[in-house]
């Protein structure tokens, strides 16, 4: 199974046959790409700017992007029964990035073996995973430069060199992907053990033990006007270990069910981080990630060298149980967790509940199948203490130093979310027709808003799900989902001042706006001015809407959608299958950044984009945002499209299935990509903001083959 980002997901089975059971999975995508930004060609752009003219005509969006293509090879053997089994499985993927001199490589293999005791009352798994991945990306900036840059300067030179920007001698968009760059090495190792054991009283436990070890070693290569290398590594290690408990108890018609466990998890872990200069004669590869100091003298040639180590530990228990009578069930539970870093320790807690009920009693409709209401309450405190396991951790510190985030939180006590929900499930004509609903209510309390102050948010929304069973037969199996959903998010309170105040963040690199906040106001508003399209001394002039002689911000659009909606529909026709998924979002608006920095004419060399509100009497960016650039960016997608048939083979299953990915987009929206953005730069109350380094979302077709013997 494909996951995001290019990640292999791979499924442990157990297999009820003792027969040994081969699969082979091998898939060739190819992701196509198309110019995002409307900019002038050379012919129109020496209308304006004639003193620039180089000879060439270049589109340097298509310079700087690709075709990109990806291969991926998948096998497994599984050999056993239900009771005693072996899995092992090799994988390997290797994907070239639309953006050119970006893409990765990755290995990876999985043994797992299982056992049942002959009385059948104790269970051992065994699993264990060796991966490495090889990531390259190149400059981020170069999309951004390859937009504005010259058209009518060609990629190389009469002597097959990359073409420099005038005297400064930078290289241009193509040549930045190549030397300003950056590569990545991750390697890891994980093993396991778990063991489940049921007493003579039906006691259950399970007890748990795991390690992992993980390397993450990368070399930032940048030319500028002092080419160096950047250059870190993080080794960490990984402890787990985890002891549960569960058991069921029935009185009469009453089943009551408890279950709690104990974990304890240890994180070892040392970074280093170093410069190394006059990297311009050296070849940098991944080979030199693992060894950098086989080139330059570890005390001669590095320039700042850093190293830290720091230990982690963190304590969790859990408790629960469950009580059904009838129709009725109530369910609840809770966990906390304890961090223990060098400087301190922090703690976050949850507890969740739910109490439910059949409603058949009184929907008593032949055509109702079923119908359940349900109540659901729950509330988490300290929320910001992260899993020293996750993805997030792994990413977010930086050099070992991690600390709970308590530059507005001095009490600890009360950064929290409150949730509570109200769900109703039906069935219809023999459960062909399924829908449930749910409302619900979020308070986030303490949550930071802006760089220097703190809040509540509370979100408000509905989501309502329709499952039909269209077509059921022997040869014919067609079902589909359809979702919808809406939410509002609100201002309860912000900071410690009697009335919000206004948070500053930059909108570009030296211009700066503010967000006027209102009690009860809605989270993700774009502010601004307004204008009638006239230019005074090179920009746009801001409206007076109420005649005081000034100019009045006003709300320009907002960054979160009124309404979503998604339809994914699956069909199986003899040999044939098929599989389809459309989603929609409604009212959302953005800042189209490209057009604010490119329809304007300049004294540079700079390209320009080419709209309808393109205006050559414009040559200055504002210091403020006008609805001129915020757009109404709704659409419709057709994310995935599936074909696939299986031959008729007695002894074996092969499948062969085309698949497309983003082939579709339905929007008014002028710029690259009209998906919402809900904050920036970690700021929620600043959404609604497309960044001048988004690049497009480029179709994706896969062909592939599935054999399983």
């Amino acid at each position: 199974m494909m996951g995001g980002a290019g990640v292999i997901q791979v499924q442990t089975m157990r297999y009820d046959t003792a027969m040994p059971t081969l699969r082979y999975h091998n898939s060739l995508s190819g992701a196509f790409g198309e110019v995002g930004v409307p900019v002038m060609d050379a012919a129109e752009y020496l209308t304006y700017k004639p003193n620039h003219d180089e000879g060439n005509d270049t589109d340097w969006q298509r310079a700087v992007m690709r075709n990109a293509y990806s291969n991926r090879h998948h096998l497994s053997l599984a050999v056993g029964s239900e009771r005693n089994g072996i899995y092992a499985s090799l994988g390997h993927q290797k994907e070239n990035g639309v953006l050119r001199y970006s893409g990765f490589q990755q290995n990876h293999a999985r043994l797992n073996m299982h056992g049942v005791s002959r009385s059948g009352k104790t269970t051992v798994t065994l699993t264990s995973y060796i991966a490495q991945r090889d990531a390259e990306r190149p400059d981020q900036y170069a999309f951004r430069e390859a937009v504005f840059y010259n058209p009518t300067r060609a990629v190389y030179d009469s002597s097959g060199n990359l073409t420099t920007t005038g005297s400064s001698e930078r290289p241009n968009p193509v040549g930045n992907l190549l030397e300003d760059r950056s590569l990545a090495r991750t390697r890891e190792w994980t093993a396991g053990l778990h063991l489940e054991h049921r007493t003579p009283k039906n006691w259950e436990w399970d007890y748990s033990v795991s390690v992992r070890k993980r390397g993450f070693y990368t070399g930032n290569l940048s030319q500028g006007l002092t080419p160096r290398m950047f250059y870190s590594s993080s080794d960490r290690q990984h402890g787990f270990a985890r002891i549960g408990m569960r058991k069921k108890y029935q009185i009469k018609k009453a089943i009551f069910r408890h279950w709690t466990s104990v974990e304890a998890s240890i994180l070892l872990e040392e970074n280093r981080f170093f410069t190394i200069p006059d990297t311009d004669s050296v070849n940098i590869d991944f080979e030199l990630l693992m060894d950098p100091f086989s080139v330059w003298d570890e005390d001669g040639d590095v320039i700042l060298d850093e190293k830290t180590e720091q230990d982690k530990m963190m304590a969790s228990g859990n408790i629960g149980g469950s009580l059904e009578f009838n129709t009725f069930e109530l369910s609840g539970g809770g966990r906390y967790d304890r961090l223990f870093y060098e400087n301190g320790h922090a703690g976050r807690w949850f507890f969740h509940s739910r109490v439910s009920s059949d409603l058949k009693p009184m929907l008593t409709a032949d055509w109702i199948n079923r119908s359940r209401l349900s109540l659901g309450f729950g509330k988490t405190g300290l929320a910001y203490i992260t899993d020293i396991f996750s993805s997030q951790y792994l990413a977010n510190t930086r050099g070992g130093e991690y600390v709970p985030r308590q530059d507005l939180n001095d009490d600890q006590l009360n950064e929290a979310m409150t949730e509570i929900d109200l769900q109703l499930d039906f069935s219809f004509f023999k459960d062909r027709l399924s829908a449930t609903v749910n409302v619900y209510n979020k308070n986030l309390i303490d949550q930071q808003l802006g760089d220097y102050s703190d809040g509540e948010i509370g979100i408000r929304g509905w989501d309502v799900l329709l499952g039909y069973q269209m077509v059921k037969n022997k040869k014919l199996d067609w079902r589909s989902i359809v979702r919808f959903s809406a939410y509002r998010a609100s201002i309860y309170s912000y900071g410690s001042e009697p009335e919000p105040t206004p948070i500053e963040f930059a909108i570009f690199l030296f211009n700066y706006e503010e967000i006027e906040l209102e009690h009860y106001g809605p989270v993700g508003q774009i502010q601004g001015y307004k204008t009638d399209g006239t230019i005074t001394f090179g920009r746009y002039n801001s409206l007076d809407l109420d005649g005081d002689f000034r100019r009045d911000r006003t709300m320009l659009g907002k960054a979160h959608p009124s309404f979503g909606i998604a339809y994914t529909s699956q069909l199986k026709f003899g040999p044939w299958d098929g599989a389809l998924r459309m989603r929609s979002m409604i009212g959302h608006d953005l800042i189209n950044t490209y057009r604010y920095r490119g329809e304007m004419l300049t004294s540079l060399e700079q390209n320009m984009v080419n709209t309808a509100d393109f205006n050559e009497d414009r040559r200055f960016e504002e210091n403020v945002i006008h609805d001129i650039f915020v757009e109404k960016a709704s659409f419709l997608k057709l994310d995935l499209l599936v074909l696939g048939y299986k031959l008729p083979m007695k002894k074996a299953h092969l499948r062969f299935y085309l698949m497309g990915e983003n082939l579709l987009t339905l929007t008014n929206y002028s710029g690259i990509d009209p998906e919402p953005r809900y904050q920036r730069s970690g700021i929620a109350l600043a959404g609604g903001m497309e960044e001048l380094d988004t690049y497009f979302r480029s179709k994706r077709i896969t062909i592939g083959a599935q054999l399983a013997l």
